[in-house]
């Protein structure tokens, strides 16, 4: 064989080796297993916007609470039920049929209102429809009763507040929006070693705590006091002023929140004209009594940590009700 035909015979042989490189199955395997990589599509997702930012806001500072609603909506409240409702115009125009509407039940709990809502249909034979579940809006949890009357199918929805209970009734969206407003963030705080509890207080209130009785173990008196105001006269406070006193004092053997509050009522001869009930303060059962008459005002009595412990209220009715009512609400208790 010549030169020439040696090298033409050499070339054949890279390419036909070549083509069976190309298509062999191992080649084809790793062509098929490193794909090229396509460009990765990517969405931008907005956030959703919230169907209640051009609501308008209720606020109620004397129970610390604020809810939204639509801005079609008028507001319709009542002092002396504390109840809210919010009407449309065809409400307006034809009065009657559903609402959305929420109130505050005064001395309250929870419970008390599911059985008075039992009486209630008991009558009716209907007490078997109630039904009660919980479920949270917005971080604050809440009791759903559902019940039928003689009228419709109900529900509503109940958390307690400042020792008293918010209840609603209508749009679940509207309450979705229901926030507690803390009132007291710049109040002063009342801590002693003498006793296991801490409260809040107006910075412009007084304080004042002594030992009533030093030859007493465990007795301690705070007061609290709002400034007088211009046209005060005598001893008697008038209604646009608060004091509020808390005595300490060491348990008895045996003893129990009842007979604490007798003992009391027999020592202070209670005018006849007084009202009581059983309420919570930071979660401790107490006894409110309320008394009319020569020094009317309110007391509340109750027992924690081996102590009995008294709070009143003078006078019975002042225009810093809702104060009071605040800074009853920041007790808190150590264990």
């Amino acid at each position: 064989m010549n030169k020439k035909n040696l090298i033409l015979a050499s070339v054949l042989a890279v390419i036909f080796t070549s083509v069976l490189i190309i298509f062999s199955p191992s080649s084809q395997k790793n062509s098929l297993s490193s794909p090229i990589p396509s460009p990765i599509s990517t969405e931008s997702i907005s956030p959703s916007s919230d169907p209640t930012a051009d609501w308008k806001t209720y606020e109620n500072n004397d129970y610390g609470f604020s809810i939204k609603y639509p801005a079609n909506l008028t507001i319709e409240s009542t002092t002396k039920e504390k109840m809210v409702r919010l009407l449309s115009q065809e409400n307006i125009e034809f009065p009657g049929g559903n609402v959305t509407a929420f109130w505050i039940e005064d001395n309250l709990s929870i419970s008390d209102y599911i059985q008075n809502t039992k009486i209630y249909l008991s009558p009716l034979n209907l007490e078997n429809t109630l039904k009660q579940t919980s479920l949270t809006f917005n971080e604050v949890n809440f009791i759903k009763l559902s019940y039928t009357d003689a009228m419709d199918n109900r529900e509503e929805y109940i958390t307690p507040i400042k020792n008293n209970i918010f209840i609603f009734s209508g749009d679940s969206q509207i309450l979705s929006t229901f926030k507690f407003i803390d009132l007291t963030d710049d109040w002063k705080t009342y801590e002693n070693e003498k006793v296991d509890f801490t409260f809040k207080y107006p910075n412009n209130y007084s304080e004042n705590s002594y030992d009533p009785r030093p030859n007493t173990p465990g007795s301690w008196q705070i007061q609290i006091m709002s400034p007088l105001t211009e046209d005060h006269d005598g001893p008697q406070l008038n209604s646009r002023e608060l004091k509020i006193e808390i005595y300490i004092e060491s348990k008895k053997v045996n003893d129990s929140l009842d007979a604490f509050f007798e003992e009391q009522a027999q020592a202070e001869d209670f005018d006849p004209q007084w009202t009581r009930s059983k309420i919570n303060i930071a979660g401790i059962e107490a006894i409110k009594l309320n008394w009319t008459g020569m020094g009317s005002g309110v007391g509340y009595f109750l027992i924690n940590n081996n102590k009995r412990i008294t709070i009143a209220k003078y006078p019975q009715n002042t225009s810093l009700d809702s104060e009071f009512n605040q800074i009853l609400s920041t007790f808190k208790f150590t264990p």
